[in-house]
């Protein structure tokens, strides 16, 4: 990984050799990722645009929810998202995907595929549609019309004399 590389993505790697990587300025948040533990024998990774890279021979089970997501190296996988890129390894494989439209590539004859098109995945709206919709719900709250805290004439508000928050007023 070079520098710009260092810059823009961040990489994590988990105890059980897994490597999860994922781009830091993202709209979506950083994905989730609860490595294994001795009570449970699956590394979970739930996030959007998340690369999973295994050692293909430590790598027991992947759990992995998200959309846009690419899984390389890993024999054993559970996939639930949408658009996902998910690469065979030559050993026999054992993959669980719930996806619509995600890809395999370079399957072999000893491969278990379990695939279920059926699977919808609720996604989140982008980093746009986030931003439209604060600030939609800010100016439909008032912003600093009557329901404002400065407000002298809400009698919740800082300025009020009848105001329970009155007493902070100098506080500030």
């Amino acid at each position: 990984m070079g520098i710009l590389d260092s810059i823009i993505y961040k990489e994590t790697k988990l105890p059980s050799g897994v490597t999860v990587k994922y781009n830091r300025f993202s709209s979506d948040k950083a994905p989730q990722i609860e490595p294994r533990t001795e009570y449970r024998n699956v590394d979970i990774i739930r996030g959007n645009g998340v690369t999973v890279t295994g050692t293909g021979d430590t790598n027991k089970n992947v759990k992995l929810s998200g959309n846009d997501c690419t899984v390389k190296n890993t024999p054993n996988l559970e996939f639930f998202g949408n658009r996902g890129s998910i690469y065979a390894t030559p050993k026999q494989d054992n993959f669980d995907i719930y996806s619509k439209d995600s890809k395999i590539d370079g399957l072999e004859k000893n491969d278990k595929v379990l695939l279920d098109k059926e699977y919808v995945n609720d996604e989140e709206p982008g980093f746009l549609a986030k931003t439209k919709n604060f600030i939609l719900g800010f100016l439909a709250a008032g912003g600093s019309g009557n329901g404002s805290l400065l407000n002298t004439n809400n009698p919740i508000g800082l300025t009020h004399p009848a105001s329970p928050l009155y007493s902070l007023k100098n506080k500030f």
